[in-house]
């Protein structure tokens, strides 16, 4: 099967897009601990917020939603 990038956020997925998920579930929560380590760079962690976000437009600002987008614009297709 063929990864569908995500029509919200352009990420590839198989079933449903794993941005699509309450707060509480959010993948970009576990890069805290990722971070300080170096094992995940602050750009992937933007992109990690980005990809939620736009899936949670009521979590932002209209000033944020606008960088996010263009965030994940440049990333689209991406994992």
């Amino acid at each position: 099967m063929t990864a569908t990038p995500c029509p919200i956020c352009g990420t590839p997925y198989q079933d449903h897009c794993p941005f699509d998920v309450p707060r509480a579930q959010a993948p970009w929560l576990a890069d805290y601990d990722k971070l300080p380590s170096g094992e995940m760079s602050r750009q992937r962690h933007q992109l990690q917020l980005a990809r939620w976000s736009l899936h949670h437009p009521q979590e932002i600002s209209t000033n944020a939603e606008r960088q996010y987008r263009k965030l994940v614009r440049d990333a689209w297709g991406e994992p």
